[in-house]
């Protein structure tokens, strides 16, 4: 029987990369071919089509669109390459089982390319099985290079070495996350000309609190949102550092949101303003706040008083709210019946099949924007079930459950909002992210 210490070694943790694994490869697979319309072809024809289109290299490829592709299979190579070291309690891998993985996508990317020869609204491309397996190679040098570090991190035994391992690890995570949706598309311009044009048309604002908004709600929500996004930074700092070093590791994440912020500068499509530094400050101090309410001598979150569960549910209290203000700005709420019936419909469709109406690499940043608050509450839920005295599967369904209903509630907000489009499919992403991360803070006992 397996003991309680050995509750997650390398192969339980490689049956929990495998669901993940399975779960990313239906989510490709639909991605792939939304919003279907299934043409049948004789299979002569059909092979014909493929392989004409197979040996044939388009003229020129969008930069973006072959970029996209790497991203896309980047978490196929990075859970596959996973899921083979640690079956075999290898860590973190080698090379057998990167050429393993490096196979797999280029079948697995060959057949979807090859199945779409019967969905005409898809493209069938050599360069898209060139990218989707420059990827999966990216993803497992990834797991090789961080895979030590994660097996320590989320073994069962608790020990203030391996709580610190899993505080870097979310760091990290969450800083690569925290960039990304502060910078993306990347429309990086060094033209000076450039520059001084986005400067006189208010894409750079130096002086706080002086952003053009298009209401008074607006700039208050934009300004509870970079607090948000932020905190997490600051509870994690904390939880990395020790004591006499905290000071130093909140003033650290001040001069990490700084230094994103003033990375926008260079970023052609979006606006740095110092307003967001600020309020992005107070969210690292209010992190570290928290963090510190939790934490012993520099530890994760141990098993405290039933009292100290409160700042973690009034903090994923006030986090709900923060995203529902983020979806929902700038308020122009309308009860239009035309507009109701069509965001209505919009919200009914079938998932992923407005993605797809976009361009890859539009859908790839939209995602990435809106995830790290949700991705945080999904955190913070995790932390308030690890501090619970009872812990149990049914609680963390439970505690899933919720998180569901809260952003199915933020979607359906958005129909009687004339400049959004309530998706489907935020739900569906934002809750598989929000279930990672409650599965990641209460998979360890404390």
């Amino acid at each position: 029987m397996m003991e309680e210490g050995d509750r997650h070694s390398p192969r339980s943790l490689a049956s929990l990369f495998l669901v993940a694994l399975l779960g990313y490869v239906l989510l490709a697979v639909h991605g792939s071919f939304v919003p279907y319309g299934f043409v049948p072809l004789p299979l002569d024809e059909a092979l014909s089509r493929v392989t004409t289109a197979l040996t044939t290299m388009p003229g020129r490829v969008p930069r973006i669109d072959f970029v996209s592709n790497v991203i896309l299979f980047l978490p196929f190579g990075f859970l596959l390459t996973g899921y083979l070291a640690l079956r075999q309690s290898r860590m973190p891998g080698g090379i057998i089982d990167v050429w393993l993985t490096l196979m797999a996508c280029l079948v697995f990317s060959t057949a979807i390319e090859a199945a779409q020869v019967f969905f005409p609204v898809r493209r069938v491309s050599p360069t898209d099985i060139i990218g989707e397996t420059a990827g999966g190679l990216v993803g497992a040098g990834a797991w090789l290079l961080s895979g030590t570090c994660i097996g320590r991190a989320l073994d069962a035994r608790h020990t203030d070495g391996q709580s610190r391992a899993l505080a870097r690890l979310l760091f990290v995570s969450y800083v690569v996350l925290y960039a990304a949706s502060q910078l993306l598309p990347f429309d990086i311009t060094l033209e000076p000309s450039e520059l001084a044009q986005k400067f006189r048309a208010g894409g750079i604002v130096l002086v706080p609190f002086t952003a053009a908004h298009v209401s008074a709600g607006d700039a208050v929500a934009s300004a509870v949102v970079a607090a948000l996004a932020a905190a997490p930074l600051g509870a994690l700092l904390v939880w990395i550092a020790r004591r006499r070093q905290r000071a130093t590791a909140v003033a650290l994440g001040v001069l990490l949101v700084g230094a994103v912020e003033a990375a926008q500068i260079l970023v052609a499509s979006r606006v740095a303003d110092t307003t967001d530094v600020l309020f992005g400050a107070i969210g690292i101090l209010v992190g570290a706040w928290l963090a510190s309410a939790l934490t012993t001598e520099g530890s994760a979150p141990e098993r405290p008083r039933v009292d100290r569960r409160w700042p973690v549910m009034l903090a994923g209290l006030v986090w709900t709210l923060g995203v529902a203000m983020s979806e929902w700005r700038p308020f122009d709420f309308s009860s239009d019946p035309d507009l109701v019936a069509r965001h209505w419909a919009a919200f009914g469709a079938m998932p992923f099949v407005s993605y797809w109406a976009s361009s890859e690499w539009n859908a790839l940043v939209n995602l990435v924007q809106k995830l790290p608050p949700i991705v945080a509450l999904g955190f913070l839920i995790g932390l308030g079930l690890r501090l619970d005295q009872i812990r149990s599967s049914a609680r963390i369904a439970g505690a899933i459950l919720v998180t569901t209903f809260v952003l199915t509630a933020v979607e359906i907000g958005q129909v009687y909002l004339p400049g959004r489009v309530p998706d489907v499919t935020d739900v569906i992403v934002g809750t598989i992210c929000a279930s990672l991360a409650i599965g990641l803070m209460t998979s360890r006992r404390s």
